[in-house]
């Protein structure tokens, strides 16, 4: 074989490679220290990888993905920080980690989104200081889990969560002034734990309820617990579910801790627990379906220690 016969080959296996995603592993790595930085990382392809990592203040990042086996890791540290991923409504396999970064590293304001659309999606933020978390992820097998740090000062958190079926969602929320929201259907865990003051957490697995396209979910299990003070829990499932909420809060006359839970057709099981405090309610309902089911085989349990409080239970059939 003559050389120009083989240069020959070799570019055209060189453009080959480039051409053909079958034949593209992208790799794609952003680093910046200093004041108003701006990361963006768009891939088109399969089996990408892209890992950002910004010090200092007023950063931005936005990772955008297509297709499946897609990898982002997105590391911020400093101040205002804002990180957007998007894997990009069309691909499985998808992981995305972000972390805004705290204790003492400081993260003030930060703000990260995540959207997956697709199957066995996995999405885990970190945060601290004034921090907003959303993940929306749309398929099945998905993973979700968001931690909220407060280990000095003062955080005004909010998380919100929405997932197609068979969904796991956990929720840490250690700070003051916290909202949880989890929308789930079908075979869904919602973990949501609050330490703090002035606390809300819901978790919806109806889809009547969370707004999702089924009209029916089952197998739910829902745990909520809060240790601040005058929470507000509300969990409302659709078929054969399970529901826990613990709270361990003050609670007064005036700010209640208050627990909401609504289980629709079979087989429900709630429990729900106000271990201190004065004038706290709970409220459980449980009743026939809307589309099947008979409200039968349900199971209500409730606890509370204190003076002034009331519970209501309510079982239809």
């Amino acid at each position: 074989m003559n050389k120009k016969l083989i240069s020959f080959l070799s570019v055209l296996l060189i453009t080959l490679w480039i051409s053909n995603p079958v034949f593209a592993a992208n790799i794609a790595s952003s680093t910046s220290t200093g004041t108003n930085n701006t990361s963006t990382i768009n891939q088109a392809g399969d089996l990408h990888d892209a890992t950002v990592i910004q010090d200092g203040d007023d950063n931005t990042s936005n990772v955008n993905q297509t297709v499946s086996n897609n990898d982002a890791t997105v590391t911020q540290i400093g101040d205002s920080n804002t990180s957007d991923v998007n894997q990009d409504f069309g691909g499985s396999d998808n992981v995305a980690t972000v972390n805004q970064d705290g204790p003492y590293g400081t993260a003030v304001g930060s703000v990260s989104t995540i959207n997956q659309v697709g199957s066995s999606n996995t999405a885990t933020v970190d945060q601290d200081d004034y921090n907003t978390s959303t993940i929306n992820q749309n398929g099945s097998d998905n993973d979700a889990m968001v931690t909220q740090i407060l280990f000095f000062g003062s955080d005004s958190n909010t998380s919100t969560v929405t997932q197609g079926n068979l969904n796991r969602a956990t929720v840490n929320q250690s700070g003051t002034m916290n909202f949880s929201t989890i929308n789930q259907e079908y075979n869904n865990d919602a973990y949501v734990i609050q330490e703090g003051d002035y606390n809300e957490a819901n978790i919806n697995q109806d889809s009547l309820v969370s707004g999702l396209s089924n009209a029916f979910s089952s197998g739910n299990f829902a745990d909520i617990d809060q240790s601040g003070d005058y929470n507000v829990a509300t969990v409302n499932q659709d078929d054969g579910n399970t529901a826990y909420v613990v709270q361990d809060g003050l609670g007064t006359g005036a700010s209640l801790n208050t627990v909401l839970i609504n289980q629709w057709d079979d087989g429900a099981f709630a429990s729900a627990t106000q271990t201190i405090g004065d004038g706290n309610g709970i409220t459980i309902n449980q009743a026939q379906g809307t589309c099947c089911g008979l409200g039968v085989f349900h199971s209500a349990t409730v606890v509370q220690n204190g003076s002034l409080n009331t519970a209501t239970v309510t079982q239809v059939d």
